[in-house]
């Protein structure tokens, strides 16, 4: 793992959306409550070190930097003093700052440039305020206050030029349009201060939030009352918390534990890889927008450590959760005899009839009995399936059990349908249904218990895990097709 030693402690890193070998490291002196600090601009090289471009010494800690979305050279800091400044590559040391940017009252902590608009980037500060600015303005354009304390970050939405969010230490994530007058949603995310938040690059009304209290939380903005996801494993406060901009459901997150940890919110295990290279207090982490896979972290160990998957175990390597990184299906030398169609395992939702159905006799237990009576499941087009089987069982999915009553078989029918009404009757839920998921809470407490997708436009629940018939192979598989199944594309370690 490529590693960089800064002369003050690390505060943030964040690659540059133009070259993929180049990133950008925020420091201060004697962890950022007094000193100077200095701001790192990095290039990796394919085998050797991490090599120093250039670096700009502030008479104030950096606590965080931004790169232009429009100016491959340009870089945005947040300065200890609550300064802005701006520094641009291709110019020489001597003519940086182009710009110094004073109207923060208190430390300037955090800078985030506009990726839609791209002319325009925000600053939040300890000074509870967020300004607006774009480079050919020597001020602000607006200034948004409404939190009661220091505002840790602010960050554009991926899709949404005009909107963007706010973490607060007043315990509260705050979303903002700025053709607004104020906010237009206060989150209460945590009972402890927010460090830090950041949007789903893939679902732009969802945004996850990270606290002093632990833990990361995931929020849809749509129905904000519960979370999506609560996600738990670290030791202690929650520095930084960012979406991966190759994969919807991947988070990194970085805290005072000194671990760096990967994070699947869709998954019941949501933590899927944890990093303990840091001998101090973790606080900056991100990864590339170009390369997928590579990430960097910094600390006030004053390293920086880039991580592009090579050397790490299998168990660390998010991608093991990720199916486009199985790789190819093996050419197998032995075949079952099976129909050439499988039929649909997955359970959809349905409020047009007024029982449990499935196709498969194998959903039910060895307590079902044969159906007496004389009805028939009506279709669309008239036509009435006979029922062949009635019974009580259980559907196991990843997450939970839940009871199915009267559950009929209907051997012609095409997919297995859950009636919602007894569904959630029977098992003291509700559902939330979303655009491409729905959620599956406890009445009483709200507690997510399931969340399902779409599938051809349908919403599924998971389908359970049931044994298959099986027989034995044997191929010759190359090392790549091993590195793929094991989900561990790297090929310095098998």
């Amino acid at each position: 793992m490529p590693v960089f030693k800064t002369p003050f402690n690390g505060y943030a890193v964040k690659f540059s959306p133009f070259y993929e070998n180049r990133l950008a490291v925020a420091t201060s002196q004697n962890f950022g409550i007094l000193g100077n600090g200095r701001l790192h601009v990095l290039d990796l090289t394919p085998s050797g070190p991490i090599t120093e471009l250039a670096s700009f010494d502030t008479a104030d800690g950096v606590y965080d930097l931004a790169w232009s979305e429009s100016h491959d050279s340009l870089l945005v800091a947040a300065v200890a003093d609550g300064s802005i400044k701006l520094y641009d590559l291709a110019l020489p040391p001597s003519s940086n700052p182009i710009r110094s940017l004073h109207e923060h009252t208190r430390e300037a902590h955090s800078a985030d440039y506009n990726p839609v608009r791209l002319d325009s980037f925000l600053s939040s500060s300890w000074d509870d305020t967020i300004k607006l600015w774009t480079i050919d303005r020597p001020t602000s354009i607006r200034t948004f206050k409404e939190h009661a304390y220091c505002v840790y970050s602010a960050v554009w939405n991926p899709r949404h030029g005009d909107v963007f969010a706010s973490a607060s230490g007043d315990c509260t994530a705050r979303i903002w349009d700025v053709r607004e007058p104020g906010s237009t949603m206060i989150l209460p995310a945590h009972e402890f201060e927010i460090l830090s938040c950041d949007w789903n690059k893939y679902d732009d009304c969802v945004i996850a939030t990270a606290s002093v209290d632990k833990s990361i939380k995931v929020w849809d903005v749509r129905s904000f009352r519960v979370p999506v996801a609560v996600l738990n494993g670290h030791g202690y406060a929650v520095r930084k918390v960012k979406f991966s901009p190759h994969r919807g459901n991947l988070i990194a997150s970085c805290s005072y534990d000194m671990t760096v940890c990967l994070w699947d919110y869709m998954l019941e295990d949501a933590l899927i890889g944890r990093h303990d290279h840091h001998t101090e207090f973790a606080v900056g982490v991100d990864m590339s927008v170009l390369v997928d896979g590579l990430l960097a972290s910094t600390g006030w160990d004053e390293l920086v450590y880039v991580c592009n998957k090579n050397g790490h175990t299998a168990i660390q390597c998010y991608h093991r959760f990720d199916q486009a990184f199985q790789g190819p299906s093996p050419t197998m030398a032995a075949h079952l005899t099976a129909p050439p169609s499988t039929p649909d395992a997955n359970w959809y939702p349905d409020i047009g009839y007024t029982n449990h159905l499935t196709h498969d006799l194998q959903n039910l237990t060895i307590h079902a009995e044969p159906y007496a009576g004389s009805d028939q499941i009506q279709v669309g087009d008239g036509a009435g399936l006979h029922i062949q089987d009635i019974d009580s069982t259980a559907l196991d999915t990843p997450t939970q059990s839940f009871s199915l009553s009267n559950l009929l078989h209907v051997p012609t029918i095409k997919k297995n349908l859950l009636f919602v009404s007894q569904f959630t009757d029977e098992n003291n839920v509700f559902i939330e249904f979303h655009s491409f998921y729905f959620l599956v809470k406890n009445e009483a407490t709200g507690t997510t218990l399931l969340r399902g997708n779409t599938k051809d436009g349908l919403y599924t629940f998971p389908a359970p895990t049931q044994s298959s018939p099986q027989t034995n192979y044997r191929q010759r598989a190359p090392l790549e097709v091993w590195h793929c199944r094991m989900g561990h594309p790297s090929y310095a370690t098998v």
